[in-house]
């Protein structure tokens, strides 16, 4: 309503102007023909591969098959019990604001009571993009699931609990803001000779969906209530939002709707920073404690790692040690990690990574699919 209401005041203020379009008449019939077609639809691909155009019927079939008929992970809610899930949410909600409501500001109480009662569309929206980068002959077109939560009912509170579960995913040791801030790191890193290090990456195969709820959520809020002096956060607060929004990701797909199983609430806000927390305090942090004499430096964006690797000047025995890494990173409940050779040169993020002699130098790392949908300053496109 806020927004609706400054959209309307603004408008007055502007005369529209009849535009200039760049396409042509040919190509803009092409695209309104291709819009107001009900039986294909374009769907983004994965990887930031652009778009893809794909048939309705398919694209449904390629949903349920991938992941929606898959129970253990999702199961369907009848309409009866979706209104009752809604009318449940919104007490347990209100119950939720009224308990903490003295740690909150009263405009910040006043816009969370707002959004409670003024919400019309309570679900998520559940959609997959493509993975053509995955295809071949002898594979078949895959999808990665995804669930769009802004504007839904348990959003605000996601939102909470994602601001106080940031601070703690912060303070863990292997905490990694972004591929600028391990550039630097590197750069200023000095290699003892003659000592010989590796490079590896390690890759969580489909770590939201495998992380066991009820695992994460007990060692979580096991942790939040023995470091409540150590975190600058609302631990009471945050346990019962996390606990919610967790447990409560309902979402649409058409006129069907849905309620997430099982793993981390795919969408919600604080998806990333309990990832990144239930693996620290579920095995990673002691395994930084235990292989301290060979991990030079272990640093993890989600489900993403990078380490340097200090090797045992007996080979065969490296390879037994890197081993034993490897076999206690799985397990952590759950988790299953893809981790590569050690070698001189890794792809990480968006960067390339390479050692010699000691020193790192890095590239900007570019998929070999990746179309660069936009246009540029100084290409020459016409008008």
């Amino acid at each position: 309503p806020r927004l609706a209401r400054f959209e309307a005041t603004l408008k007055h203020h502007f005369k529209p102007r009849k535009g200039i379009p760049n396409l042509l008449p040919h190509q803009q019939r092409a695209l309104n023909h291709l819009q107001s077609q009900k039986d294909i639809l374009v769907v983004p691909c994965d990887k930031n591969l652009g778009p893809a155009v794909i048939e309705r019927e398919t694209y449904i079939e390629l949903m349920f098959e991938d992941h929606l008929n898959n129970v253990n992970n999702y199961r369907r809610l009848t309409p009866q019990r979706s209104n009752n899930w809604v009318n449940t949410m919104k007490y347990r909600i209100g119950a939720w604001i009224e308990r903490h409501k003295k740690k909150f500001s009263k405009s910040d109480v006043k816009s969370l009571k707002a959004q409670l009662e003024q919400n019309t569309k309570p679900f998520g929206h559940f959609y997959g993009t493509l993975k053509v980068h995955k295809m071949s002959d002898d594979s078949p077109l895959t999808s990665r699931p995804i669930i769009s939560t802004p504007g839904s009912l348990l959003y605000p509170m996601a939102c909470f609990a994602d601001t106080q579960l940031q601070v703690v995913a912060r303070a863990q040791p292997s905490y990694l803001k972004n591929s600028y801030s391990l550039k630097q790191a590197l750069m200023n890193m000095d290699l003892l000779h003659p000592q010989r290090y590796w490079l590896f990456t390690a890759d969580a195969i489909s770590m939201y969906t495998n992380i066991p709820t009820n695992i994460a959520l007990q060692t979580l809020g096991a942790h939040l209530q023995a470091n409540r002096n150590v975190y600058n956060i609302d631990t009471d607060a945050t346990i019962e939002a996390i606990n919610l929004v967790m447990r409560e990701n309902v979402f649409t797909f058409g006129d069907m709707i849905f309620k997430q199983a099982n793993g981390t609430a795919m969408g919600t806000p604080p998806a990333c920073a309990l990832a990144t927390i239930y693996f620290a305090i579920n095995g990673e942090n002691q395994i930084l404690r235990d292989f301290a004499d060979y991990l030079r430096y272990l640093k993890r964006f989600i489900d993403d790692i990078f380490g340097i690797w200090r090797c045992h000047p007996d080979p065969a025995t490296d390879a037994i040690l890197f081993q034993q890494f490897i076999d206690r990173l799985n397990q952590c409940p759950g988790l299953t990690w893809k981790v590569s050779p050690l070698t001189n040169q890794v792809e990480f993020l968006d960067l390339t990574i390479m050692l010699k002699d000691g020193q790192f130098t890095t590239t900007l790392y570019e998929k070999d699919l990746n179309l660069y949908l936009y246009i540029g300053p100084k290409l020459a496109h016409p008008p």
